[in-house]
């Protein structure tokens, strides 16, 4: 016989209670998670805890819960309860007996771009309510500045609560088509594909699944392969959506309706084949007669089901897409390979993907890494525009691009090395048709995926690949002083973030590259030294930096002006703009840029980041004729300290620095 299969679904939702909301971001957004949902924001300055409870249709087994936070008004810590009404009560959130099930902690998103972490809750218990409880916010006061939590998405599957009662009076095929999960049933799923096609493919993936119980096999592939069409389409769809919403938000109305008109016809034209696969024996290849199959083949076949399902089933883990990522470029996802992939790790639309590989974890980095290239979801458009040249132009062999953009650090360590040869013998390899500018960029974009690499060896692997590539490269080619300077911005910024890395030997290194590359000569004649001038960018007052490195580029600023010199000369421009040129012409390091650094270091709520400031001035007033200068300064500094601070405050750093001048 064939099973009546209880499989985990989701369960619609209603909002029977919030404590807060913001009037732009309701708690109701979160009863129909989209690729484009802005979900639940708490109301500015609230109390916390924060509390979301949800009344699901009728009581229910729940297997997992599913949220993706805020990217930056993240709660520290979420608690689950689950609960019911007793029998002898109505049926009212008040009635409700509350059961706790456990916390789970959000990380905090210090780097200020536009991350999201999913988070999936696996769990088993009965109830009707489900309650959540958002504790305090992760502290962020540039982008969360009024103090609050929000979700962008949430999700509950389950099953009913007489599913699964009585394993052993079901067939070794009905247990089979218990064990199955669609992988289509998934919060990351319902994020990645337009609303519209979700129910459908879920309906798809049901009816493949009735087939295959029936051992209807040729059926169901073409069930799949419908599926598999629909899924693409999906995306595709979510995506166009986003730029439409995008050109909107510009007020590009004519590429907006641009942008409608051809997600209606994509649209309605996925609808229409998705709707004409649906089962029929006349419009599906043919199938086997029921009674073509002897008794002794239906046993067999029932034995080997189990196997195969779970095979195919999707491992369940309790996961963090960790934290998506734009800060890296890469290419779309590559649909063709959609249906392999783990809707826990699909990436979202917007954002990027960072997935856990046994092979790619680093000690101390907590077992999160850069994801797949392939698999990242850009939102810089600057590097996607490279990113783009580069696949466009074939300023790079395309097996090199694929193996620089793997899972695998040792296949993308070895690209790096491979390209560093490739940059010296430029010009003798007559295959390569690229200019040297266009292939100047399309490697200048490799090499920053690589310093923005979590494994060390990856990492190691781009500093040699940068110094041929702005060094021998430039030199040798004759490439003008601004793709010079162009090039040094692209690298700089994630060396000084990797000066905070959990890994001393990426430390380090980054590190010792920044004060090699300071020291270039063609870096030094520029007028404006780019290196130098970046690395003393002053620190922005109550940003979420890292205090390990924050202390570091410090230290590195005390290195580069004992390296380089410094100039006591004054700079109406440095003085202006707050960080100054940060070098003469001559690569000496001025002394205007010098002390607004340091000043906005002393400024930091880190005391070991002060101390280190501290130290730096001390040693700034110690050089000749600087000493009144820095007491200018401090006298400045301190006045709007003061301000910020609300025109009060003792200012222990400034008081101590002040004391130890005189």
């Amino acid at each position: 016989r064939v099973a009546t299969m209880q499989c985990i679904s989701c369960s619609p939702f209603s909002i029977i209670h919030c404590s807060s909301q913001d009037a732009g971001h309701p708690a109701t957004a979160l009863q129909s998670p989209s690729p484009w949902s802005t979900g639940w924001l708490s109301a500015k300055f609230c109390l916390y805890p924060q509390e979301l409870v949800l009344g699901l249709e009728e009581p229910l087994k729940v297997r997992k819960i599913q949220l993706v936070s805020h990217p930056h008004c993240i709660a520290s810590k979420v608690e689950f309860y689950i609960g019911d009404c007793p029998p002898d009560e109505p049926r009212h959130v008040n009635n409700v007996r509350w059961s706790r099930l456990g916390h789970v902690a959000l990380l905090s998103n210090q780097s200020g771009k536009q991350r999201r972490e999913l988070k999936s809750i696996h769990l088993e218990a009965n109830g009707s309510f489900v309650k959540l409880s958002l504790h305090s916010n992760h502290s962020n006061a540039e982008r969360n500045p009024y103090n609050q939590v929000g979700i962008i998405a949430l999700a509950i599957q389950s099953q009913p609560l007489d599913a699964d009662d009585d394993e052993a009076s079901k067939s070794t095929l009905a247990a089979a088509a218990a064990a199955y999960q669609s992988p289509y049933v998934d919060l990351g799923f319902d994020l990645t594909c337009h609303p519209r096609l979700v129910q459908l493919i879920r309906e798809l993936d049901w009816e493949k699944q009735q087939l295959v119980a029936k051992e209807l096999l040729g059926a169901a592939k073409g069930v799949q392969a419908r599926i598999s069409a629909a899924v693409s389409a999906g995306q595709e769809l979510a995506e166009l959506e986003l730029d439409k919403a995008k050109a909107i938000a510009i007020e590009d109305y004519g590429l907006a309706e641009d942008y409608k008109i051809a997600i209606q016809n994509k649209l309605d034209a996925a609808v229409a084949a998705a709707n004409a696969i649906a089962f029929s024996p006349a419009a599906n290849a043919p199938v086997p007669n029921d009674t073509a199959y002897n008794e002794a083949n239906k046993e067999e076949s029932a034995s080997e089901l189990p196997s195969v399902a779970m095979d195919t089933a999707r491992t369940e883990r309790q996961s963090e897409i960790g934290f998506i990522d734009g800060s890296t470029g890469g290419g779309a996802t590559d649909r063709r390979n959609v249906l392999a992939l783990s809707y826990d790790d699909t990436p979202l639309p917007t954002l990027q993907n960072q997935t856990v590989n046994e092979e790619d974890e680093q000690p101390g980095s907590g077992g999160r890494k850069s994801a797949d290239a392939i698999n990242e979801q850009d939102v810089d458009g600057a590097e996607t525009a490279v990113d783009q040249t580069t696949s466009d132009t074939g300023a790079l062999p395309s097996d090199l691009l694929a193996k620089a953009r793997s899972t695998s650090r040792s296949m993308r360590a070895e690209a790096l090395s491979e390209l560093t040869n490739l940059v010296g013998n430029f010009g003798s390899d007559s295959n390569n048709n690229a200019t040297p500018g266009e292939f100047y960029q399309a490697v200048l974009a490799v090499c920053q995926r690589g310093f923005e690499d979590a494994a060390v060896t990856v990492h190691e692997a781009a500093l040699p690949l940068g110094r041929a590539l702005l060094v021998g490269f430039v030199d040798r080619h004759n490439l003008p002083g601004s793709d010079l300077h162009y090039g040094c911005c692209r690298l700089v910024p994630p060396l000084l973030v990797k000066l905070g890395d959990t890994a001393a030997r990426i430390r380090d290194s980054s590190r010792e590259f920044l004060l090699e590359m300071a020291g270039w000569p063609k870096v030094r004649q520029m007028p404006d030294a780019a290196v130098v001038h970046l690395c003393l960018r002053p620190m922005r007052r109550g940003a979420a930096t890292l205090e390990r490195q924050a202390v570091a580029r410090v230290q590195l600023a005390s290195a580069l002006y004992k390296q380089l010199g410094l100039s006591a000369k004054s700079s109406s421009k440095a003085a202006k703009s707050g960080g100054g040129s940060g070098g003469e012409g001559g690569g000496e390091v001025s002394l205007g840029a010098l002390l607004t650094f340091g000043f906005s270091a002393l400024s930091q709520r880190h005391a070991e980041t002060r101390r280190a400031a501290e130290a730096l001035l001390l040693e700034v007033a110690s050089q000749p004729d600087c000493r009144d200068r820095v007491k200018r300064r401090l006298a400045k500094a301190t006045s709007e300290a003061a301000d910020a601070s609300g025109g009060g405050g003792d200012l222990p750093a400034f008081k101590s620095l002040a004391a130890k001048l005189n």
